[in-house]
This record gives C-alpha cells, sequence and structure tokens, in this order.
C-alpha cells in the first residue's frame, strides 16, 4: 500500500474532536476549504494536517473520489508548505495520480494540472509548462472563479523566467495582483510570493540593462524592486511561515545592497531573525537561507572573513536541490570564491570559479534547450491552428462551392455560362488540392519522429498505383516491381500523398505509349541495408541546374511540377531519407528516394 495511504488510513485520531468549524463533515471540494486549510497551513500546521485527514477519511467513506483527490491536493500543499516530511510529497503525488483519471469536478481538474505545473518548474521543465499552460487557462476562465485563476498565473510566469523572459512573466505576476483577495492570511501568504517573484523579475531586468550600459533604467527597475520586495516582507512577517519569511528577507536583502543601502539590510535581518517562531536548527535549509541572508551583508560590510568561511562551508553542507544545483549553489559559491580571495587562498578561490562556472555553462545550455522547445511549441500551436483553419474554414465552403457548381452545371443554361460554371468548378477543385498539399506539408514539417510507424513499404505502393491507373487514352503503361514485405518507418498518410505526388508528375510527363516504371526494391546502403523507392519515366530530360531547384516551392517548369517534390522532399526529411533525381541526357527522369529498413 502506498505510504501516504497507509498515513491516511491508519490514523485513530480521525474521531478525535477538532476545533470549530472542523467539528462536522467537511467537504474537500469547497473552495472555503482549501482557503481555510491554506490558512491553517501559516498559523497551525498540525492542525492543518489533521483537518486534511478527516477530510480524506469521510470522503473514503461516502466513496467521493472528488472530495478525496480535494483532501489530497490540500495535504499536499501542507506538506510543501511546512516542515512535514511524512507522508512525503512523492508519496501523496503518487495517490493523487491513482485517481486523478476518475475526477470530475472542473476545479478539481485544473488544480491537478496546477500542481502538474509547478511541479514541472521545479524539474526545469519550462517550456513544457507553457505548452501545457494554454489550455490549463482556458479551463480556468471558463470556471469563473478569480482565485483559480490567479494559481495558473504563477507558474506561467515563473516559466517565462525560466526562459528568459522576465518582461513577459512580469506583464503575468501584474495581472494576477487584483484577481487575488487580501482579506485572509492565505491570501496574504499568495500575495507575498507574487510580490516576490515580481521583485526578483525586477532584479533581472535592472542587470539586463546594467549589462546593456542604461544606468537610468536599472536604477528604475531597481527601485521597483525594492518596493515590491519590501511589499512581500511586510506581507509574511505576520504569517506563522519561516521558510517563507526568510526567503523573502533574503530577496529584499539582495536588493537593498544592490541600493546601497547596507543599514536597512541588517535592520530587516534582525527583524527576521526576531519574528522567527524558533531559531533555526543548524544545517536545515531554514538555517541555510538565513545564514546566507546574513552572509550577503557580512560580505558588503567586509567582516572577518575567517567566521565567514567556517559559516558558509557549513552552508555548503546543507541537503536540499537548490544549495545543491540551484541559484543558492551559485550564491555560495560567488560568497566562497569572494572569502577564499580575501584571506589569500587563490587556489581555493580558483576551485570555486571553475564550479560557477561549469554551473553557469550548464544553465545555459539548460535555458537555450527550454527556449528551443518553447519556440517548437509555439510552432505546433500555429500548426495545429492553421491545420484546423485549413481543414475547416477554408475547406468546408469550397466543398459547398463544388457541390453548387455541380448542381448549376446540370441545369439548362447558355453555353458561355457552361464555359464560365466549368472553370469555377476548375479553379475549385484546383484550391482544394492546394489547401489538401498544405495541410501534408504541415504535416510533414511538425509531425513527431516518435510517431511514425511501421509500414509495409511494397505493399503501400502497390496501392497507390492500383489507384493511379494510368488513363486508358494516353497508352501509356505502368510497370511495376515491387518487393512485398519491405519495412520501414513511416507516416502512412504522408508516403501515400508523396507517391501519389510522384506517380502523377510521371505519368503527366510521359510521353504516349511509353511507359511509367514503379520500383521497390532492397539495396544496400553506404552503413546500413536500405530500401529504393524508384519512379521513373521517359519524358524529356531535366537539367541539372533544374533539379537542384526541385525542392523548392515556386520553382516549377515545363518539365517537372516542383510544388509536387518540394512536398516530396520534406516527407523525405521527415522520414531521414535520401532523395534523388536522375535524368540523363537521353531523356527520362528517375526519382529515387532511399529509407533505412525498420
Amino acid at each position: 500500500m502506498n505510504t501516504a495511504c497507509e498515513f491516511l488510513a491508519s490514523g485513530a485520531d480521525h474521531d478525535t474532536p477538532l476545533p470549530p468549524p472542523w467539528q462536522g463533515d467537511i467537504d474537500a471540494r469547497d473552495e472555503n476549504f482549501f482557503a481555510a486549510v491554506g490558512s491553517l497551513i501559516n498559523t497551525q500546521p498540525g492542525l492543518a494536517l489533521a483537518v486534511c485527514r478527516k477530510a480524506f477519511a469521510q470522503a473514503q467513506a461516502r466513496r467521493d473520489n472528488d472530495a478525496a483527490v480535494g483532501a489530497l491536493l490540500r495535504l499536499y500543499g501542507v506538506v510543501q508548505n511546512t516542515a512535514m516530511s511524512f507522508p512525503s510529497k512523492s508519496d501523496i503525488w503518487a495517490l493523487i495520480l491513482e485517481r486523478a483519471d476518475a475526477v470530475v469536478d472542473p476545479v478539481l481538474v485544473v488544480r491537478l494540472s496546477i500542481i502538474d505545473m509547478v511541479r514541472l518548474v521545479d524539474g526545469g521543465e519550462h517550456a513544457e509548462v507553457l505548452a501545457k499552460g494554454h489550455g490549463v487557462f482556458a479551463k480556468a476562465m471558463a470556471i469563473g472563479s478569480d482565485h483559480v485563476v490567479a494559481n495558473v498565473l504563477m507558474p506561467l510566469a515563473l516559466a517565462l523566467r525560466g526562459v528568459g523572459e522576465p518582461g513577459l512573466a512580469l506583464d503575468l505576476l501584474q495581472q494576477m495582483a487584483p484577481l487575488l483577495p487580501a482579506d485572509a492570511p492565505y491570501a496574504a501568504a499568495v500575495n507575498a510570493s507574487r510580490s516576490n517573484n515580481e521583485a526578483m523579475l525586477w532584479l533581472d531586468l535592472a542587470a539586463m540593462h546594467r549589462a546593456m550600459g542604461d544606468a537610468t533604467a536599472a536604477d528604475a527597475a531597481l527601485g521597483k524592486a525594492r518596493k515590491q520586495a519590501e511589499l512581500a516582507c511586510t506581507l509574511v512577517f505576520p504569517l506563522n511561515n519561516d521558510m517563507l519569511k526568510v526567503v523573502l528577507v533574503d530577496t529584499l536583502i539582495q536588493v537593498l545592497l544592490q541600493c546601497g543601502d547596507a543599514l536597512a539590510a541588517r535592520a530587516q535581518a534582525t527583524r527576521v531573525q526576531s519574528a522567527l517562531t524558533a531559531p533555526p536548527d543548524p544545517g536545515t535549509e531554514v538555517w541555510g537561507l538565513l545564514q546566507l541572508a546574513l552572509m550577503h551583508i557580512d560580505i558588503h560590510e567586509e567582516r572577518d572573513p575567517r567566521d565567514m568561511l567556517c559559516t558558509l562551508q557549513a552552508v555548503e553542507r546543507v541537503h536540499g536541490s537548490d544549495f545543491q544545483n540551484g541559484t543558492t549553489y551559485r550564491v555560495v559559491q560567488t560568497a566562497l570564491a569572494h572569502v577564499h580571495e580575501r584571506l589569500g587562498q587563490y587556489e581555493q578561490a580558483l576551485a570555486c570559479h571553475k564550479r560557477l562556472t561549469d554551473w553557469q555553462s550548464q544553465t545555459n545550455t539548460a535555458m537555450a534547450r527550454e527556449r528551443v522547445k518553447m519556440m517548437r511549441h509555439a510552432a505546433l500551436a500555429m500548426r495545429t491552428e492553421a491545420a484546423a483553419f485549413i481543414a475547416h474554414d477554408l475547406r468546408t465552403p469550397l466543398a459547398a462551392a463544388q457541390n453548387w457548381l455541380h448542381t448549376v452545371s446540370d441545369e439548362r443554361l447558355p453555353p458561355s455560362s457552361h464555359i464560365e460554371l466549368l472553370e469555377a468548378a476548375l479553379q475549385v477543385r484546383h484550391a482544394l488540392a492546394i489547401s489538401d498539399q498544405y495541410l501534408c506539408v504541415l504535416r510533414a514539417e511538425f509531425l513527431p519522429t516518435s510517431e511514425l510507424q511501421v509500414l509495409d513499404l511494397g505493399a503501400l505502393t502497390d496501392d497507390v498505383c492500383e489507384s493511379l491507373s494510368p488513363p486508358t487514352a494516353s497508352r501509356i503503361r505502368l510497370a511495376r516491381d515491387i518487393d512485398i514485405g519491405v519495412e520501414v518507418r513511416g507516416d502512412p498518410k504522408l508516403l501515400t500523398k508523396a507517391l501519389a505526388a510522384l506517380l502523377n508528375n510521371a505519368l503527366a510527363r510521359a510521353p504516349a505509349g511509353s511507359v511509367v516504371r514503379v520500383c521497390v526494391a532492397r539495396e544496400r546502403g553506404a552503413d546500413a541495408d536500405e530500401v529504393c523507392l524508384s519512379v521513373g519515366d521517359l519524358g524529356g530530360s531535366v537539367p541539372l541546374s533544374t533539379r537542384m531547384r526541385l525542392h523548392q516551392r515556386h520553382a516549377a517548369t515545363a518539365a517537372v511540377d516542383a510544388g509536387s517534390l518540394s512536398l516530396v522532399a520534406r516527407v523525405v526529411r521527415l522520414h531521414r531519407a535520401r532523395l534523388r533525381v536522375d535524368s540523363p541526357p537521353a531523356g527520362g527522369c528517375t526519382v529515387r528516394l532511399s529509407f533505412r529498413l525498420a
């Protein structure tokens, strides 16, 4: 059994009376439940845990899956935002995923998506968050709850910061501000986190302006960072959440030191130490973050480096992902390098600088990778929208116009009208063919290679040949030499379109009474077994200069339809195949596609 489930089911304290208003039945799907437990997280975390356990037990007894998931989501928040470690976040999340598919309540569905987005942000999967965010935001807007919408915006803003877009992230956080209530402790914690994130974004922008030599813009951004950081600390100090207090005051101290106000920074450090519910235990994350906040001031004031070195070495040993590979790791190594240099320990300082360089390189690489993913997701979204537009908004009226023209052409009309109607019908068919071709181009450009499937290239080619037999009047003969059972990895729809384009082009080029040859046969490639699909005709020769431009969309000639070959080239590129066009001076043209065997 899942350890979280054991913990929730084993407590005999489910029947222990709780203080009002938790004495009766608890509906974990109610918005008030989420807000009230959120308030308890900051003031009475033990009570918050007991309330969530009771809500889960009651939902289990009623066989109410949605209410059970609601209680689990709040329990996840309790463990995430307090020092409690049992049950662990991963155990609770595993239990939530077991029940997620059966959730019906749309609000709970969105809450599940939000937590998933937060987990992805923590794991550095920023592009994935942005890709999912559009759909989650649309669902939140449909629900009509400002609080739910605001909760969606937070991970989106953090993801934008993670891909190096602080300006866009600021826009989202500023849109989030009026959506949050300001009259509850839970709302105060969320507002404090929002203001702190906004302060960090203004710090990022200040650094960017300073790097570009714009001191005026940098000072303005720094002033806004100070305003938001001070607001965040004002909101968080009355709360019973030591971790959040230390995180937020650390941001404020960094801002104040960059503003040159070390006196105010020292005052804020003293303030947070006196506001903690208890002195943090050495070696804990809260202790480590507090020591780093104080270290910023000590370094600025050039205190005794020997004392600072002892403290920093202890902080370096703190367990926690952010201390091992996150931004806190960068802060620790930067401080250590500074202290070692002041002590004349240049070899140790150089080692710290090397670790910093390695960390920065990995961070920059990860950010670049996420930006590429983000752009690909954006391109895929545009492709989906364009495909939907062509497939529905464009093709539907074109198909209706084609049917109408066919109906009208059967009526008694003057001969001149018949000619005009036939021309109109021809143009409509041409527009439909172009739209079909463009849909295939979009599919070929953006289809993930993971969606390619194993298929029989010989059987597929034979089917295409059967469907495109040459007209009897042309006396063109279609000769086939096809190996059946030759398997490749491919997309059947795109390969069918590409083969049809090659055959149509060959039939159009071939002189009357000639032969168009279609072959599918295994051959030995340079480094692996391959299969070659070739389509050849006996039309006129295609010059080399023309063959070199056939992959271009608008390079059509009287000899070859480049529009069809440009589609073929895209299909070949998707399938990691090779395209070759042979045309000897004596005449004829053969297009060869070489695929790796599956």
